[in-house]
């Protein structure tokens, strides 16, 4: 079991009023055929609309691998978070669960589905907002350097029409130095600083 050091944050205004601050603390496993699970808490506060919002919540991960093409993750964030209402800033209870599955049939290309569901309620229990989202990605690796991805998004709010959204990208990386030069550069004998 490892644990990662806790992040801490704060900003502040020029006049040196707080903006946001918070406290997450994690922990994690990792086994040995790679699967993981993770536990966050975050415990934070910020200021939206000249209102000061609280908020705590905790989040689980766990994720793994099936044979070596097949990956499934899932996780949940449930506490309070902010309700970003320009009228009514204020802290709102959240439930937010997704999962994922990756399959990669062979080196080259990787087909993974999203999907997630978020419910934002009043701390008293009134709904607030109820989202969903599906996104199906494919990635193919032409060679080292060229890639090809495609994100398909389906997402809504309950009493809303579903929107649609496509987002293909196309990539080359390049490096401007040769691995033999960029080896011969990390050798103790000619490191660069």
């Amino acid at each position: 079991m490892l644990f990662r050091s806790i992040d801490t944050w704060s900003y502040w205004h020029f006049d040196g009023s707080p903006r946001a601050r918070a406290w997450a603390p994690s922990v994690w496993a990792q086994f040995g055929d790679g699967s993981f699970t993770k536990i966050d808490a975050l415990i934070g506060g910020e200021e939206f609309g000249d209102q000061w919002i609280d908020y705590q919540n905790g989040s689980f991960y766990v994720g793994g691998s099936v044979g070596s093409w097949l990956r499934p993750e899932g996780g949940a964030t449930v506490g309070s978070a902010p309700i970003y209402d320009p009228m009514n800033p204020r802290a709102g209870r959240m439930v937010d669960v997704w999962g994922g599955l990756e399959f990669q049939p062979v080196s080259a290309f990787t087909l993974g589905l999203q999907p997630e569901v978020t419910e934002m309620r009043e701390l008293d229990g009134a709904p607030v907002f109820l989202a969903y989202t599906a996104r199906i990605k494919a990635e193919l690796f032409l060679t080292r350097a060229l890639w090809l991805r495609t994100v398909s998004e389906l997402s809504g709010q309950q009493g809303e029409t579903l929107s649609w959204s496509l987002q293909p990208v196309a990539a080359w990386e390049w490096s401007p130095r040769s691995e033999e030069h960029t080896s011969e550069l990390q050798s103790p004998c000619n490191l660069v600083c």
